[in-house]
């Protein structure tokens, strides 16, 4: 029977299911049973196991599920992936299920392309798709350029303003057979995107590296036509247009021409390619992870010409990624300068802070030494007594618990006794540490007394 188009609620549709069996039920809506299966799926609706009809038939009543909320997914017509539950929609209401063809839309003013998101739908309304060239002298200044360098039939007929015969060119790569409507092809679509306010300009150079005092410059070599690029936004887009080739088979693939090609070793051609007039546009650059979609070619019913609005729309939404990612690529570099800079103030900190420490124990390991030195002069006193102890100082004898006395005091940091200049060491000696261990238990045990300063006279320093 003829389909005619049909809206029904899902509630509809699950009591159509469990009436009669899926294959006869598909008919009515003249699809097949496995299509119907997808689209109940696709609203969560159960049906019949197999076996069901079979079942009911012989007089048994097996078990009908009953129908279950509406769970919305990003795709319903694919299963749930194992272990991640789908959204539950538990707001508005649930969706209707379609079966037929509706009514063509109204096509819209670009060539009948509709727009799916308000965004493309603003763009195409201020998008007019320039008309067709009547011939190549009539194009813009980059396509009678790009003309004469592919040596069309009328390059020697093309007007060139002051100026104009300098500048970027269109990348093509066609044979002869469609260099006319590539030409006029790239032509509609610069003259759409001016309307835009694009334009169409050669490649910023690189920025010239610093050379070495002794080198010399490299001589240039002679500079070619420079292949332009549609700027978007300050975000030039490289583009592409070649025309799609067969392969047409050569003479000369009998036994004797293979027998001839083994005794010379040289195998020739055994295929030529020629064009085919079908064209075919590649994005080439800015390059984005993961995007296949960069290449518009001919269809049977909607040749290139009519996929303007929808190759520019793309080169729109190419330029927004790249400008957002130029954003979050500054960002993340002024995050990471920030953070280098906070990590070279953390370190020098550390840095100062650890100097402080290496004052504090070279002034508690003095402080510990003289401490230690006072305990051992107490123990030695109460031993000796009223007598004395002689030492010898050079030549010349001195009581030597005085002297040790007067030691302790100048090297104690928390003394009053002011440093004796011929009591410290000299300036040739110096204690070397072999490592960090050494050197804090050096400082600890008051080896670099000699650089503490007495508490008692900073206030006076």
């Amino acid at each position: 029977m003829p389909r005619t188009y049909v809206t029904m609620t899902r509630q509809e549709l699950y009591e159509l299911v469990w009436s009669q069996p899926m294959q006869s039920l598909a008919k009515t809506f003249g699809i097949s049973d496995v299509a119907l299966a997808k689209r109940c799926r696709a609203v969560d609706v159960p049906v019949p196991p197999r076996g069901y009809w079979a079942r009911k038939a012989a007089g048994q009543q097996p078990a009908r599920p009953p129908l279950p909320r509406y769970r919305s997914s990003t795709n319903p017509s694919a299963p749930p992936a194992r272990g991640a539950p789908r959204e539950v929609l538990r707001e508005g209401l649930e969706p209707q299920v379609g079966f037929g063809r509706p009514d063509p839309p109204l096509a819209a003013e670009d060539n009948g392309s509709l727009a799916t998101s308000p965004e493309e739908a603003e763009f195409r309304a201020r998008l007019v798709v320039a008309p067709p060239a009547a011939d190549v002298t009539s194009t813009c200044a980059a396509i009678r350029r790009t003309a004469r360098i592919q040596k069309h039939p009328l390059r020697s007929a093309l007007p060139f303003a002051r100026g104009e015969r300098r500048g970027p060119v269109v990348d093509l790569d066609v044979t002869s057979l469609g260099l006319h409507r590539a030409l006029l092809f790239a032509d509609q679509l610069l003259r759409t995107a001016e309307g835009l306010g694009w334009t169409f300009a050669s490649p910023t150079p690189a920025p010239e590296t610093e050379r070495s005092g002794g080198e010399t410059p490299e001589p240039e070599l002679e500079a070619g036509p420079v292949t332009g690029r549609l700027v978007v936004d300050g975000v030039p887009i490289a583009f592409h247009i070649q025309e799609r080739r067969r392969a047409v088979p050569l003479d000369g693939k009998g036994p004797l021409a293979r027998r001839a090609r083994r005794a010379n070793q040289y195998a020739p051609p055994t295929h030529r390619y020629e064009g085919t007039g079908r064209l075919k546009l590649v994005r080439l650059s800015p390059h984005i992870d993961g995007d296949r979609e960069c290449s518009w070619y001919d269809r049977a019913k909607r040749p290139l010409e009519e996929r303007i609005p929808e190759i520019l729309w793309y080169f729109q939404n190419v330029a927004t990624f790249t400008l957002k990612e130029r954003a979050e690529a500054a960002e993340r570099a002024r995050a990471r300068e920030a953070e280098e800079r906070r990590q070279l103030l953390l370190s020098i900190r550390r840095d100062e802070h650890h100097k402080l420490v290496e004052v504090l124990e070279r002034q508690a390991g003095a402080w510990y030494r003289a401490r230690m030195l006072r305990r051992y002069l107490r123990a030695l006193r109460s031993v000796v007594g009223e007598g004395r102890l002689q030492g010898k100082l050079g030549e010349e004898e001195v009581d030597f618990l005085l002297w040790a006395e007067q030691y302790v005091d100048q090297l104690d940091p928390l003394h009053a006794a002011p440093r004796v200049d011929e009591m410290m060491p000299g300036t040739g000696w110096q204690y070397r540490d072999s490592s960090e261990l050494q050197a804090q238990m050096g400082r600890l045990l008051g080896r670099h007394w000699p650089e503490t300063y007495k508490v008692s006279t900073c206030d006076e320093d």
